[in-house]
């Protein structure tokens, strides 16, 4: 078994519970322990509870002088290989060790969006744009969709890429569902509260269709938010494994992914994405995704941004429930075949372990 460090350099990458990030560290180090590599993780204070996986993990407690510490490790490890979480700082504290080490240890960067690049100060343009220039000098990058490979290119980058997409916890048992003919369905969002999502739009077509008789209601789990708008419950954080029971509880759930028609949209890859078609529920997705999925998905896509278009998908799903949800089934075995951690991770743990 070959051994890789995973370096989470955020200093509250942790301690603000479970979310996008979080659950990607999870599962990119459970995926390459099932797939043989040992993964040794540093990072801020409080990954106890979500790295159970991990061979171990370094715990850097103070915030003082961080990225330092972090230099630090990195400069006393042992492994070959080493995976860095990009931060637009780290390429100007790290570069001298990674060029000292650069006979003894491969290093990836990974990417999840060029931070800074779009930003209405210069300056902060130019220093997103030298780090990433100090980063494709040092090492490969890891990133979650052939359209952010693509936005990175485009940002300058020119050496080895690797997509490695957002899996999903495939340890999770789902309810199975029974359709109630004649009912309107319950509306499901579960994670956190994104920028790049069309809230406004969500609700205001949630309004209608609850005015035409499609929607009983709107259940939320993933953050603390008012919206003041009858019918819709948010529950705030949830854990992973205790949500299928809320969701039996339910009648006629359908899973919504609501993502805009912003470029951010199209190069991330949400966590939530083949979490919510593992369920074998209904999922009406924004189009935005379409690049990220196989065709083989029975999905009920809509056009990013087009409220008409939302509602229409969503009476397909409300006026044939129990037909969506048969032909939704079909989406759990595919899930599981190319969206599980262990799927995902599986050609880059070939080639650490070779």
């Amino acid at each position: 078994m070959r051994d890789i460090l995973y370096v989470l350099a955020t200093p509250h990458f942790f301690s603000e519970g479970m979310c996008g990030r979080v659950s990607h560290a999870i599962g990119f180090v459970r995926g390459m322990t099932e797939n043989g590599v040992s993964v040794r993780v540093v990072s801020g204070p409080d990954p106890e509870g979500f790295l159970k996986e991990s061979k171990s993990h370094s715990s850097i407690e103070s915030r003082l002088f961080f990225y330092f510490r972090v230099a630090w490790a990195l400069a006393v490890a042992k492994e070959s290989r080493a995976v860095i979480r990009w931060r637009p700082v780290l390429p100007f504290i790290l570069f001298p060790i990674i060029f000292y080490k650069r006979k003894m240890m491969d290093v990836f960067w990974e990417i999840n969006g060029v931070t800074g690049k779009n930003s209405r100060f210069p300056i902060v343009r130019w220093i997103s744009s030298v780090s990433i220039w100090l980063a494709n000098l040092t090492g490969a990058a890891v990133v979650v969709s052939e359209s952010s490979a693509k936005g990175l290119r485009q940002a300058g980058w020119s050496r080895k890429l690797f997509v490695i997409r957002n899996g999903y916890d495939s340890t999770v048992s789902w309810p199975d569902i029974e359709a109630q003919r004649g009912t309107p369905i319950s509306l499901v969002y579960f994670g956190a509260f994104q920028r790049y999502y069309d809230w406004n739009v969500l609700i205001s077509v949630y309004e209608q269709a609850r005015e035409s008789g499609l929607v009983s209601n709107l259940m939320i789990w993933g953050f603390e938010r008012e919206f003041n708008v009858s019918g819709i419950e948010v529950m705030g954080r949830f854990n992973i494994h205790e949500l299928p029971k809320s969701l039996s509880g339910l009648v006629n759930p359908a899973l919504v992914l609501h993502t805009d028609d912003s470029q951010l949209s199209y190069e991330g890859s949400p966590m939530k994405l083949y979490e919510y078609l593992s369920t074998g529920l209904p999922v009406v997705v924004s189009d935005s995704q379409r690049e990220k999925i196989s065709a083989n998905f029975h999905v009920y896509w809509y056009k990013a941004g087009c409220g008409k278009s939302l509602k229409e998908a969503i009476f397909m799903v409300s006026s044939r429930y129990e037909e969506a949800l048969q032909l939704s089934r079909g989406n759990v075995f595919l899930a599981e075949s190319l969206g599980s951690w262990g799927v995902v991770t599986r050609e880059f743990a070939e080639l650490v372990n070779n």
